[in-house]
């Protein structure tokens, strides 16, 4: 017996998935700056965030689910990016 996958709800799935690697990629850059003062901050953090690179190849880099993805992205990144202007202004 074969179980058939609706295309539709693996699209779904595979979104969470990535969505939820971008937020634990945040999480692990925000608790890295967290733990240390600033001026042990690392000088140089890659952060790969996949969703955007997923939802760009499956809907395409202009459509409206990368440019919602990006608006996400943005909201969840943009803490992160106080902080570390914050510490710079100091």
């Amino acid at each position: 017996v074969q179980a058939s996958i609706d295309p539709a709800v693996a699209m779904a799935a595979a979104q969470d998935q990535h969505a939820e690697l971008d937020r634990s990629a945040l999480r692990s850059l925000s608790e890295t700056l967290a733990q240390r003062p600033s001026r042990e901050w690392p000088r140089f953090q890659w952060v790969h965030l996949v969703s955007f690179d997923h939802e760009a190849h499956t809907s395409g880099p202009d459509s409206e689910n990368a440019r919602q993805n990006l608006r996400q992205i943005d909201r969840e990144l943009g803490p992160v990016l106080e902080k570390i202007r914050a510490a710079e202004a100091q």
